[in-house]
């Protein structure tokens, strides 16, 4: 038997997949017959499934006419079905809200009347099924479960109403985790917006002068970031990944966005603003700079710099490279790299280093928020991958 169970709780069934659904497969319209596209049926592809973060998928980014439908493999796939990528990434899942198509790259289930979308999209969700998924694909181009594979798959399935209630139970972890996740993206325009207007205007000024950078409090200097900063970028030294292997160890090692591993020694000690030389992102609003507290090593793709003290502060700084456009600074096409000589000619806005200190403590208590949801996703993540563990093999009944 293919994919047997362990354990099969009191009054659950073991059935196969087409007593509880038909297996329907995809295709895709010839591409070069435009009589076949730009019609109203939506033709989804693995990649729109594999990059939802939602139970349900409603419009495709291409769509088909009835033409294209009928002159190709695809199928008319009734509303509140399983979309199931069988090849690309494995085992993605999503209920489309509409009647779909899609390409060649799923096996989908419409479900008969004796079983929830919802538990059989929850159930080939969980870590046991993606994974005999993955093993059980085969293929010389590419990994695929195939229709006939996919036919054979066996599930566990509840009483109707157990079923019910422990869909309920993750669907509103998910719910949780979405409304989280919004209301991240709502944190990030706010700091969006506050950026545009806090650079620009200050805090309670009402006189302004134009200036290369545009509009600026009176007050307010334009600077070269050589004036402000300390440049530290002799003292960096880069190590290759198999140095790094055998000096494994407690001290975070910083490339040009981030930490990237763990040695067993330090160069610096302290508060610095590391900012890409290559690979980062340098655009308005780009995450080009970061800080690092406490002791640390950097290679040779981030420049190190450190707040002049009396004349700046390292959090504005931090801020204020995020939000400039530093693309005029950068040479290169493939990999755009931000010289030191060019690093130095930055103009940066110069605020008073109180108004500084008050600026960049607003994006902290910003970017502190975003972290803390960032956390709690990620334990509510830890959560439901724990309940389905338990709840959608029978381990942990649910109380009805």
């Amino acid at each position: 038997m293919i994919y047997d169970f362990e354990y099969i709780p009191d009054g659950w069934m073991v059935k196969n997949i087409q007593k509880v659904g038909k297996v329907v497969g995809g295709g895709t319209p010839d591409t070069q017959n435009e009589k076949y596209w730009g019609g109203d049926i939506n033709w989804f592809t693995p990649s729109e499934i594999t990059n939802l973060s939602n139970l349900y998928i409603r419009d495709s980014e291409r769509k088909i006419t009835k033409e294209g439908l009928n002159n190709s493999s695809a199928n008319l796939i009734p509303e509140n079905s399983l979309l199931f990528t069988s090849r690309a990434t494995i085992g993605a899942c999503a209920i489309n809200t509409t009647l779909a198509s899609t390409n060649q790259g799923f096996q989908n289930i419409v479900p008969n009347e004796n079983i929830s979308v919802k538990y059989l999209y929850y159930f080939f969700r969980q870590p046991l099924m993606q994974n005999r998924f993955i093993r059980r694909a085969n293929g010389s181009t590419f990994l695929e479960v195939t229709g006939s594979e996919m036919k054979k798959t066996k599930i566990l399935q509840p009483p109707k109403l157990e079923s019910i209630k422990i869909v309920n139970i993750l669907e509103n972890v998910d719910n949780l985790i979405q409304a989280t996740q919004r209301l991240i993206e709502k944190l990030q325009e706010c700091k969006k917006g506050l950026m545009q207007r806090l650079f620009t205007e200050g805090i309670g000024h009402t006189e302004f002068k134009e200036t290369k950078l545009g509009k600026i409090p009176k007050e307010w200097e334009i600077v070269k970031l050589e004036k402000i900063v300390e440049i530290f970028d002799s003292q960096r030294i880069p190590l290759s990944q198999a140095e790094r292997n055998e000096r494994k160890g407690n001290y975070p090692y910083c490339g040009a966005n981030n930490i990237i591993d763990y040695i067993d020694d330090y160069l610096f000690d302290g508060e610095y603003v590391l900012l890409a030389e290559d690979g980062g992102a340098f655009g308005n609003y780009e995450q080009s700079a970061y800080i690092m507290n406490g002791k640390f090593w950097v290679n040779n793709h981030a420049h190190v710099l450190k707040a002049v003290d009396g004349k700046s502060n390292n959090f504005f700084l931090l801020y204020c490279l995020n939000y400039l456009n530093l693309i005029p600074y950068t040479v290169g096409s493939t990999r755009i790299k931000l010289n030191q000589a060019d690093l130095r000619n930055i103009k940066s806005p110069l605020p008073s280093l109180e108004e500084q200190i008050k600026i960049g403590n607003i994006f902290r208590n910003i970017d502190n928020k975003i972290e803390n949801e960032l956390r709690y996703i990620k334990k509510i993540k830890k959560l439901k991958k724990g309940l389905m563990q338990v709840l959608l093999t029978g381990k942990k009944r649910v109380s009805l």
